[in-house]
C-alpha cells in the first residue's frame, strides 16, 4: 500500500506541474503545425516598382464602378473559388494587357490617363503571375488569345504579401 500511495502522489504531482516545470522524461506530445517546419525567409523590402504596383492595386481596390471588383486579402487564404478550375502562368506583359482590359471595363469614373497609368503600374509587381482561374466550370472557355477575361482571377501570395482577387 505504501508503494501505491507514493505512486498516486507522484502521479498527482506530475499532473499539476506547469509546462515550465516538466522535464523530457514526463513531457507530453506536442503537435506542430505542418508548415512550421519550413524555414521562413524574412520578407525582403519591396523594390520601388513593386511598391508602386501595390499602391496602384490599392487605388484600384477603392475606385471601381462597382464594389469588390478587385480586392486584396492576406496571402494564402482560402478564396471565393477554391479550388480553382485551373492555374496558369502569364507574363508581366500579358498581365498588363489584362489589367488594361479590366480597368477599362470597371473604372469609367477614372480618366483614360489614370486608367492607363494604374494598369501599367499594377503589373510591375512580378515578372510572372500564377493566376488561379475560377470559371464556374464554363465550357465556352478558350485560351487561344491568352487567359480568358472572365470569371474570377486569384493571384495568390503576390510577393509573399497578399492575394489579389479580380472579378471580371
Amino acid at each position: 500500500m505504501k508503494h501505491f500511495s507514493l505512486f498516486a502522489f507522484a502521479l498527482l504531482l506530475s499532473c499539476t506541474s506547469t509546462p515550465e516545470e516538466s522535464t523530457t522524461e514526463d513531457a507530453a506530445i506536442v503537435i506542430v503545425p505542418a508548415d512550421s517546419t519550413k524555414e521562413e525567409r524574412p520578407l525582403a523590402e519591396l523594390a520601388p516598382e513593386q511598391q508602386s504596383a501595390f499602391d496602384a492595386l490599392n487605388v484600384l481596390q477603392t475606385s471601381s464602378d462597382e464594389p469588390n471588383r478587385l480586392f486584396s486579402t492576406f496571402a494564402n487564404q482560402e478564396q471565393v473559388c477554391y479550388p480553382p478550375d485551373t492555374i496558369i502562368t502569364i507574363s508581366q506583359e500579358e498581365f498588363r494587357a489584362a489589367m488594361q482590359d479590366f480597368v477599362n471595363q470597371n473604372y469609367s469614373q477614372l480618366s483614360r490617363e489614370e486608367r492607363d497609368d494604374l494598369a501599367m503600374k499594377s503589373a510591375l509587381a512580378a515578372d510572372l503571375y500564377a493566376v488561379s482561374l475560377c470559371l464556374n466550370n464554363s465550357t465556352d472557355v478558350s485560351f487561344v488569345e491568352g487567359a480568358p477575361r472572365k470569371g474570377v482571377w486569384v493571384l495568390r501570395n503576390l510577393l509573399r504579401r497578399r492575394d489579389v482577387i479580380m472579378v471580371w
